[in-house]
C-alpha cells in the first residue's frame, strides 16, 4: 500500500519527487537529496538520475559498465570475467586414494587483473582442505583476453564433494559449480564435530578435537598440517560408543588443516579421512617452543638447560620444578597424563640448550613412551623425537639431545640416553653426550 501511495504521489509532484529526510522515504529507483536550511529542519525530495541503464553514460573501457542501481543512480561497476572450468569434469569419478586434485580452466576478461578462487566442499562434518587462490593478470588491459588457470594440489578426503570455483574481478563475480566423487568403497565414515568448519583458535592450541567413527574401531589417527608444510599427528583413541575427544591438539601459527584418518576399514585401500580448517589467533610465533606428550597418565616433566647451565639448577634450567630460570621462559604443566606439557621462550640466545625428559611418578605401575616436538619461529626444528620408555618407579632420565642457536639458525643433535635419576647431568649441554 506505501509503495502504491508513493506512486500517486509522485504523479503529483511530478520531476521533483516527494519531499523526503530519510531514503526509506522515497520510493524505489529514487534517492533522497536533502536541502539543509539556515534555520529549522531539513527538508529534502526524491530524485533519480536514471530509469534503466541506458540512460547512464557508458565507459570507455571494455573492463567495466555503467548500470541504473535500485536508488536510481548510476554506477559504474566492472564486468564479470567469463570463466569455464576444464578439470575436473561434471561427476567426475577419481581413482580410490586421491588425495589431491588439480583444477584448470580459463576466464575472460578486460580487467587488468582477476582473481580465481577453488573450494572443495563435502558432507557434514568435513569441511575440506580449504580455499586455493590464484591472481591472473590481463597482458592487454582494458582488451578481451583469455586467460588460462591452473590450481594444482587442492586437498580432497574421500567420498562425495561439490567443487565451487569461482573468477571475480571487484566484487563482479561468476561461479561454476561442479560435482565430483573420490570413492572409498565400505570405508568407515568420520564426522567431526569439534573444531567447526574454519574456526578460530585463541593461541597456538586446538581446545578440542571431538566427534565419531562408524563403524566402530579401537583407535585413528590425528593430524595437523601447517600453512609450510609442517605436520604435528599423533593418536586418537576411539571409545565404545564410536565418539572421539582430545583435548589441547598443538597448532602451527596461521591456518592449520586438522584431520582425523581411519585405516583398515573397506574393501579398497581402506583409508577414510575427514578434514577441517582452524586458524590460530598467533600469525608469527617467535622463538623456541617444546611439546612434550606420551601414552599415559603418568606425569613426566621436560627440562630447558640454557647454555652453560644445569639440569636441575633453578636458575639455569626451565622446568614446572623451576619454573622462573635467569633467562625466562614459560611452562604449561601437565601432570594428568599424556600431554602436551609445553616450554616457550621468546628470545633464546645463542648457544648449546639442552633437553632432558624426567618421570615424576608413574601411573597404574607403569611408565611412559615419551616424545618430543620442537619448534623455531613456527617452524619445525626437527621431526618428532622419540618415543622413548622412561619409568619413575625405575628411577630414569631421557636425556633427549641438544639445541644449538647460531643467529636464525637452530639444529638438533640427539643425545638419547636414558641414564639414572640418582645420576643427572652434570656438564653445560655444550659438552654433551658426555653428561658428568
Amino acid at each position: 500500500m506505501r509503495s502504491f501511495l508513493l506512486g500517486l504521489l509522485l504523479l503529483v509532484w511530478g520531476c521533483g519527487g516527494p519531499p523526503c529526510r530519510l531514503q526509506e522515504d522515497c520510493p524505489i529507483g529514487y534517492y533522497c537529496i536533502l536541502d539543509v536550511p539556515t534555520a529549522g529542519r531539513a527538508q529534502g525530495s526524491c530524485v533519480r538520475d536514471c530509469t534503466v541503464s541506458a540512460d547512464c553514460e557508458q565507459p570507455e573501457s571494455n573492463a567495466s559498465r555503467a548500470i541504473c542501481t535500485n536508488e536510481g543512480r548510476c554506477r559504474v561497476q566492472s564486468r564479470p570475467p567469463r570463466l569455464r572450468v576444464l578439470e575436473p569434469e561434471v561427476d567426475a569419478i577419481y581413482p580410490e586414494g586421491t588425495r589431491r586434485i588439480r583444477v584448470s580452466g580459463e576466464v575472460q576478461s578486460a580487467a587488468d587483473r582477476i582473481v580465481v578462487r577453488a573450494n572443495s566442499r563435502m558432507r557434514e562434518g568435513c569441511g575440506g582442505g580449504g580455499q586455493r587462490t590464484l591472481t591472473l593478470d590481463n597482458p592487454t588491459p582494458g582488451e578481451f583476453s583469455v586467460l588460462p588457470f591452473v590450481i594444482d594440489d587442492l586437498v580432497v578426503d574421500p567420498g562425495l564433494h561439490t567443487l565451487d570455483v569461482s573468477a571475480s574481478v571487484d566484487g563482479s563475480e561468476q561461479r561454476s559449480v561442479i560435482d565430483f566423487e573420490v570413492p572409498c568403497p565400505g570405508c568407515a565414515q568420520i564426522t567431526i564435530t569439534r573444531p567447526s568448519s574454519s574456526e578460530s583458535a585463541p593461541g597456538l592450541e586446538l581446545g578440542a578435537l571431538a566427534g565419531n567413527v562408524t563403524p566402530l574401531v579401537r583407535s585413528a589417527v590425528w593430524r595437523i598440517h601447517g600453512p609450510r608444510g609442517a605436520l604435528f599427528d599423533g593418536r586418537l583413541p576411539i571409545n565404545s560408543d564410536s565418539a572421539f575427544y582430545l583435548e589441547r591438539l598443538p597448532l602451527f601459527p596461521g591456518q592449520n588443516r586438522v584431520e582425523v584418518v581411519v585405516t583398515g576399514v573397506g574393501s579398497g585401500l581402506g583409508e577414510s579421512r575427514c578434514s577441517t580448517l582452524v586458524f590460530s589467533g598467533v600469525g608469527f610465533e617467535k622463538g623456541y617452543r617444546m611439546l612434550l606428550s606420551w601414552d599415559s597418565a603418568a606425569d613426566l616433566d621436560l627440562h630447558l638447560v640454557g647454555p652453560a647451565g644445569r639440569y636441575g639448577d633453578l636458575a639455569s634450567s626451565l622446568s614446572a620444578r623451576s619454573p622462573q630460570p635467569l633467562f625466562g621462559g614459560l611452562v604449561v604443566d601437565d601432570s594428568d597424563g599424556y600431554g602436551p606439557e609445553t616450554l616457550a621462550l621468546e628470545d633464546p640466545a645463542d648457544g648449546v640448550w639442552g633437553l632432558v625428559v624426567e618421570p615424576v611418578f608413574d601411573a597404574g605401575g607403569q611408565g611412559a613412551s615419551a616424545f618430543l616436538r620442537l619448534l623455531h619461529e613456527g617452524g619445525l626444528v626437527t621431526g618428532a623425537v622419540g618415543p622413548q620408555y622412561v619409568s619413575a618407579d625405575r628411577g630414569e632420565l631421557w636425556v633427549v639431545g641438544t639445541l644449538t642457536k647460531n643467529g636464525n639458525t637452530v639444529t638438533f643433535a640427539p643425545v638419547n640416553q636414558v641414564i639414572s635419576a640418582n645420576l643427572p647431568p652434570t656438564t653445560p649441554p655444550e659438552l654433551w653426550p658426555v653428561l658428568y
